[in-house]
């Protein structure tokens, strides 16, 4: 599965203060560096597992089928129904197909929520989204500790081919949950930095307006991730409008308005303004502009935002085109 998700690369000046923030590019060359380099992890694999040694794999388990099942519910709201939601193949199909479409982002982050995370561990499980039996790292041993644990095992057999075959499965076992462990928190510290930084530099720029894409949709809100400002807020549904009531639809991946009928849906873009920024929590907070900017009331496989009209102004227009309609009528007779 070759999920598309965007990277942020900060842009920092000689203080190494951020001066901005784009998407890493991702062309043609990237992708040939990492073809070479899963083809390198596979083959250094798959000999291992054919000398029959125990050593640290990159595994990868199957979704469960709740979850798969839920993600084929969103793509079908987005218009994209998919008929055999369990297949590499097909996700992989309509990954290809939403490509550079407006839904792009929405169902490649849907697709990544309904996986698990890959680990580190002895067992062989297989590698789900590479679709591979065999796969561990080993192109970066400078920067990743299994990497380093799989080049001295291969140093091992090189030099000393009788010893043995490997470590212990306890010891394995233990090593890769605690670099799994490991590797989940200098993620996590890294997404911390990059939002810190990235809320920094929008407070130095007065940065008030941000075009963003809705990413997730809660009972007491929404969260929208900009598109140019690769960064996340929440917009809390009581900034959505006074003169209306808001509830979460699950099966829809939205939040309607009960009055208008207005719907905010993952997926959708939409222009907001920054309400606060709280350094100390790393939190950021939307509203919608002034005038009141509405969601998308149009049919699936928009994202458009837009206003529609109210059931209380139909019935207006209706009852004033019937008292016109009387009104000639009498003036006829008049005439008569």
């Amino acid at each position: 599965l070759e999920l598309d998700m965007p990277e942020v690369k900060l842009q920092l000046d000689q203080d190494q203060k951020v001066i901005g923030a784009v998407q890493r590019e991702h062309d043609a060359s990237h992708q040939i560096i990492e073809e070479f380099m899963l083809a390198a992890n596979i083959a250094t694999a798959t000999e291992l597992d054919d000398r029959q040694y125990l050593f640290l794999r990159r595994v990868h388990g199957e979704p469960s089928s709740t979850k798969l099942a839920a993600f084929g519910q969103f793509a079908e709201v987005l218009g994209y129904p998919i008929k055999k939601v369990q297949s590499r193949q097909t996700l992989q199909q309509l990954l290809r197909q939403v490509k550079g479409q407006p839904e792009e982002h929405a169902l490649n982050y849907a697709l990544l929520r309904s996986m698990k995370q890959a680990e580190y561990s002895p067992v062989d499980e297989g590698h789900y989204a590479l679709a591979e039996e065999n796969y561990c790292h080993f192109t970066s041993p400078i920067r990743r500790y299994p990497d380093l644990t799989i080049h001295r095992m291969i140093d091992e057999i090189l030099e000393r081919p009788d010893k043995g075959k490997g470590q212990s499965p306890q010891g394995l076992r233990q090593l890769g949950h605690e670099l799994s462990l490991r590797e989940r928190r200098a993620e996590s510290a890294e997404r911390e930095l990059t939002k810190v930084k990235l809320l920094t530099w929008m407070i130095d720029n007065n940065i008030r307006t941000l075009e963003t894409m809705i990413t997730g949709v809660e009972t007491f809100g929404m969260f929208c991730r900009g598109t140019d400002v690769p960064v996340e807020g929440l917009l809390h549904i009581s900034r959505l409008g006074k003169h209306d009531y808001f509830h979460q639809d699950v099966p829809k991946f939205s939040i309607v308005g009960e009055r208008t009928g207005v719907e905010y849906r993952v997926g959708d873009l939409l222009t907001v303004e920054v309400e606060k920024i709280d350094l100390d929590r790393r939190e950021l907070d939307f509203r919608l502009p002034r005038p009141k900017q509405y969601g998308n009331t149009k049919k699936q496989g928009s994202g458009a935002p837009e206003k529609r009209a109210s059931k209380g102004t139909a019935k207006s227009k209706k009852k004033e085109s019937v008292r016109k309609a009387k009104s000639k009528k009498t003036r006829k007779k008049k005439r008569k």
